[in-house]
């Protein structure tokens, strides 16, 4: 007599603490030489190179409050907005500035957006919450979160990296390297060109670089081989 009311409790419970998920999947034709610019809330980005005449999206954000109508006011007020403009692909996912949401308890909020443009591209990145990783591109490349770790690897060209709460690692890249934590440590292996490294609250540890090499923390050891 219990086991089906509590099957049926059980599927309600579910159904009731289900997250609500949004995806976007979608390639856009360019040529080389282009831009990638990508604006989220929050979330892990991570741009590769991929084929020379196109780019391709991967997008998924997934939000759990318990409370479905709260989910969707959130993702109708953010949505994923990808747009091409010439050779310029646009990735948005933020909400109006002033605009807040008052969520009546806890919230689980994750999302990824797993980009392949030519390596060509340049590359500007924006994440207001989560980790950035770029590899293989030969242009300039910016990239900055708030609450997150950087990653950059075999990369050609300029590199401008800021975070406020993470690591930074970049192995083998090439060009004028400027990096900065303000709650992390750098770690830099290989490459050459120019570098520069701050953080004010870890160590910097730069290992066969070729090329100038500055380096300046606050709360941490310095390393140079």
């Amino acid at each position: 007599m219990f086991k089906p009311l509590l099957l049926a409790f059980l599927a309600a419970l579910g159904t009731a603490s289900a997250a609500s998920t949004e995806k976007v999947n979608q390639q856009f034709d360019v040529s080389p030489g282009g831009r990638l610019v990508v604006e989220v809330e929050f979330g892990h980005v991570e741009v590769s190179a991929g084929g020379d005449n196109h780019v391709d999206i991967q997008a998924e954000r997934t939000i759990a409050s318990g409370d479905k109508e709260e989910e969707k006011a959130y993702l109708d007020s953010a949505p994923i907005l990808v747009s091409q403009n010439g050779n310029t692909v646009t990735i948005l996912a933020q909400r109006q500035k002033g605009e807040s949401n008052h969520w009546r308890g806890n919230v689980t909020m994750n999302a990824s957006y797993v980009v392949r443009v030519p390596r060509s591209f340049q590359a500007e990145i924006h994440s207001g919450g989560g980790n950035v990783q770029v590899r293989d591109l030969e242009k300039e490349t910016k990239a900055n979160t708030a609450g997150g770790k950087l990653n950059f690897a075999s990369t050609r060209g300029s590199l401008e990296g800021s975070t406020a709460g993470g690591d930074i690692t970049v192995n083998d890249c090439e060009g004028s390297l400027v990096l900065n934590t303000a709650g992390g440590r750098i770690d830099a292996t290989g490459g050459g060109g120019t570098f520069s490294g701050k953080s004010a609250g870890g160590s910097i540890a730069v290992e066969n670089f070729r090329g100038d090499t500055t380096v300046r923390t606050s709360g941490g050891r310095l390393s140079l081989a």
